[in-house]
């Protein structure tokens, strides 16, 4: 266990660059008869190699608006209360060299810009917070409570514990090798992360900050998520094709097959079916959680790799990383209604259903 030194940075707001095209490619650009959305009017998207967040309309799928961001923003997340959308910055992760060190070289380059966490104002797109945490982040994961984000540090084989309220990293748990995603339970007391470096998901005491179980999955594991009871976690093993279902209570580990390069997944808001980004299929799978069974896959854009799913479960948003797109899907349907365009380097995306005021300076 270590602590590293705080970095407190006061709010800052920042102009945005409201785009005025958008390209649609190969789908209509509005929706179909039937498809209009009655929630989440917003799809929030890291553009990596761009330093921005885009914002874009789920009706018709305009870009609202380019937030400025730190180096290479990777994944996103919305705060329990939809007030705030995390990013994490992960600086050269994932990048190739040139990338990697043209955003070294930034006149922003600074512990803020890179290898850190921001939270934006869903409604004003405004920076609300910063925090420098460890090297190549990649997950931010919130607690319901919303007075801390836990921040996988992928290249630094450790977590950053981000108090919300000082915007200070009060703690830091090391020795997790090779952490990509996390998920928290309701009242929490534990943090599940997926642990690529040993293949396997570790259990943390989040008070004592001490690894308190750990369980064997598959090859290179990256997605992880939580049953809505806390009670069974799931995890995608990307290099196996395959998802590790595991019991909690009981240690049991089922791993089923999915799909090529399994990555991002995401659980429908009844429990009753998971869905899979195949990054290696440029599909979605729809897999029923406790058979294992694939039930159909939706194709996408290519290398898709982070998914979202609406809170009435209605639609999913893909991030295709290769194509730099994000395709909205209708889970009724099984269908793609439309993928557009977003910044280079597609990585995460989140729904949010604060309209944003692309107007506010």
């Amino acid at each position: 266990m270590n602590t590293p030194m705080n970095t407190p940075n006061r709010p800052t707001r920042f102009a945005r660059t409201i785009a005025t095209t958008v390209i649609s490619l190969g789908l209509a650009t509005g929706l179909a008869h039937g498809d209009d959305p009655t929630s989440n009017p917003t799809v929030w998207v890291a553009n990596g190699r761009d330093a921005t967040v885009s914002v874009i309309d789920r009706v018709d799928g305009e870009t609202l608006a380019r937030l400025p961001s730190g180096g290479n923003p990777h994944v996103l997340q919305l705060s329990p209360d939809g007030s705030t959308m995390y990013v994490v910055n992960a600086g050269g992760h994932d990048l190739p060299d040139d990338d990697g060190a043209a955003h070294a070289g930034r006149p922003d380059a600074s512990p803020l810009a890179t290898n850190s966490l921001w939270a934006l104002d869903t409604s004003s797109g405004d920076v609300v917070g910063r925090v420098a945490v460890g090297a190549g982040p990649t997950h931010p994961v919130p607690s319901q409570d919303g007075t801390r984000v836990y921040v996988t540090n992928t290249d630094e084989d450790s977590v950053s514990i981000v108090d919300t309220r000082s915007w200070t990293v009060i703690e830091t748990v090391t020795g997790v090798p090779e952490p990509h995603d996390a998920a928290i339970t309701a009242d929490g007391t534990r943090l599940l992360i997926a642990a690529a470096g040993s293949n396997e998901v570790l259990v943390v005491d989040t008070e004592t900050r001490a690894i308190v179980d750990r369980f064997a999955v598959g090859n290179k594991v990256r997605g992880l998520i939580l049953d809505h009871d806390d009670a069974v976690a799931y995890a995608t093993n990307k290099a196996d094709g395959t998802v590790s279902r595991i019991d909690l209570a009981s240690g049991d580990v089922q791993t089923f097959a999915v799909g090529a390069g399994p990555h991002g997944l995401r659980l429908a808001p009844d429990g009753s079916r998971l869905y899979v980004a195949l990054s290696g299929a440029n599909a979605v799978a729809y897999v029923d959680p406790a058979s294992g069974d694939v039930e159909r896959t939706v194709p996408v854009g290519a290398s898709p790799e982070q998914l979202d799913i609406s809170p009435d479960g209605a639609w999913l948003a893909v991030a295709n990383a290769a194509d730099e797109t994000v395709t909205l899907v209708n889970v009724e349907r099984a269908a793609p209604i439309r993928t557009s365009s977003t910044g280079p380097g597609t990585f995460g995306v989140a729904f949010s259903n604060a309209p944003l005021d692309a107007r506010a300076p």
